[in-house]
Formats: C-alpha cells, sequence, structure tokens
C-alpha cells in the first residue's frame, strides 16, 4: 500500500511541477486554430542550448524571422512544434530583438531591425518525439502561419535540429546534441 501511495504522489507531484505551476520565463503554449499558411518569410535558430529554469528542463533557443514584405517593427510572435500527434504553439515574449545585421544582408528598411527571438520552451511536453518548426507571425498585415523544413528532435535528454528537405546531392544536415540539463537560469 505504502508504495501504491508512494507512486501516486510522484505522478501528482510531476503533473504538478511541469503541468500547473509555471516559471516566469517558459513560453506559454496558446490555444489556437493555425492561420493560412505563407512562404515568403526568412528564418534562422542561431542557437538551440539545454538548460533547466528553476526546477524544469527547458531548451532557449535563439534566432531571426521577418516575412520578406515587412513593412513594420511592431509584431508578436509564436512558434509552431507539429508532430503526427499534435500541435503545440508557444507565446514568444521576447519576439523583439534587435538584429541589425539581418537588416543589413537582407537590405531591409533601417527602421527594420527587431527581427530577432529568445524562447524557453519547457521539455516535458516534447520528450521523445520529433517536431517540424514553424511560426505565426501577427503583424500589421494580419496573421500568418510560416513552415519550415527544419524538424526539432528530442530523445531522452538530449535535442537537435535537422533539414527535413536537404538539398539535392546533400546529405541531411543535423545539428550537434543538446544536451538539455547543463545551464540553469
Amino acid at each position: 500500500m505504502a508504495i501504491v501511495l508512494f507512486i501516486v504522489y510522484l505522478l501528482s507531484a510531476d503533473y504538478i511541477f511541469n503541468v500547473l505551476i509555471k516559471t516566469k520565463e517558459e513560453a506559454r503554449i496558446e490555444n489556437m486554430q493555425l492561420p493560412a499558411e505563407v512562404a515568403r518569410a526568412k528564418f534562422y535558430i542561431d542557437a538551440i542550448t539545454g538548460m533547466k529554469i528553476k526546477w524544469k528542463d527547458a531548451l532557449e533557443i535563439k534566432g531571426w524571422i521577418f516575412k520578406e514584405d515587412v513593412k513594420g517593427n511592431k509584431r508578436k510572435l509564436m512558434m509552431v512544434l507539429r508532430s503526427p500527434r499534435r500541435t503545440l504553439v508557444y507565446g514568444i515574449e521576447k519576439c523583439m530583438i534587435p538584429r541589425r545585421d539581418v537588416t543589413a544582408v537582407y537590405h531591409l528598411d533601417q527602421q527594420i531591425i527587431d527581427l530577432g527571438f529568445e524562447v524557453y520552451i519547457p521539455t516535458y511536453r516534447l520528450k521523445n518525439d520529433f517536431f517540424e518548426i514553424g511560426w505565426i507571425i501577427f503583424d500589421e498585415t494580419g496573421k500568418h502561419y510560416v513552415r519550415t523544413d527544419k524538424l526539432l528532435f528530442l530523445t531522452g535528454t538530449s535535442a537537435r535540429v535537422v533539414d527535413r528537405r536537404p538539398r539535392v546531392g546533400q546529405k541531411p544536415q543535423f545539428s550537434k546534441p543538446v544536451q538539455v540539463r547543463n545551464k540553469t537560469k
């Protein structure tokens, strides 16, 4: 009987600390339908770092994204992780990080510099699965969904990004596996 009570305690503690209690830094799950897809966007993931946010394992993802016909600096951004079993949409609070380097490379209006993002995705919903990475961009022209050719793989305590469709004559490009528990925020 004591073993059964201990197992119930462990399962309920995991649910309480991972699902019910949120940390300030982690991205929130959004409950919404995906908008119409738009293909005219550029993005890049600069870094994925495994870390701990208080007691939770998480992935810190940094990069930049913009629609090719971007006209202004105001936007809201969400990260979409789609697997064959489910779709997770995470709101990104830090989605207006200045990236003058991106503005210069793509010859954008010099007033459009806030193209960077930083998000902390808790890994408890992502274990042992793979997800297509996508984005939802809200800007002055509306709400747009951007699908990408990148997949996020999570196995055990490591994560990596792979090109789903490599260029002709190339092998798939795998990122270096990231250990999820290496840095604390």
